[in-house]
Formats: C-alpha cells, structure tokens, sequence
C-alpha cells in the first residue's frame, strides 16, 4: 500500500466481529497523519460502523484521512 520509495501508505483495518479498528500507515506518513490524527479519524468513524453502516463508515475515514494528508478526495 502506498508508494514504495516513499512509503507513505496508508490502511484501515475493521474487525466487526471483534469491534476492533486500526489505521495503519507508512513510515512516510507518520509526521502527516499523526497518531492523535488516526485516533480522530476512528472516533468520526465509529458511530456509523456501530450502525452497521460500514461503506458509509469507510467512506468517512478516507475523507478524514485525505483532509489530514492534503490528498484530493
């Protein structure tokens, strides 16, 4: 995931199951999306994915994770 010489990918991973959730992210990425930024991003997210709206949970993350990273949505 991401660009390989620049490692700046990044992933979110969604257990539903386990009601667990994580943002993964390259190195690359580590100054740009912040740990207190990734932890805002799952906190936007949860209430849909609590819903059962899980497109439209995933959906949210990635703007949010493109409006922290400058990246065009």
């Amino acid at each position: 995931v991401g660009r390989k010489d620049y490692d700046d990918g990044v992933l979110i991973l969604v257990a539903p199951k386990e009601q667990q959730m994580r943002i993964a992210t390259g190195t690359g990425m580590e100054k740009t999306l912040t740990d207190d930024n990734a932890l805002t991003v799952v906190r936007q997210m949860t209430p849909r994915l609590e819903q059962g709206d899980y497109a439209g949970g995933l959906m949210l993350g990635i703007d949010a994770i493109a409006a922290h990273t400058g990246e065009p949505q």
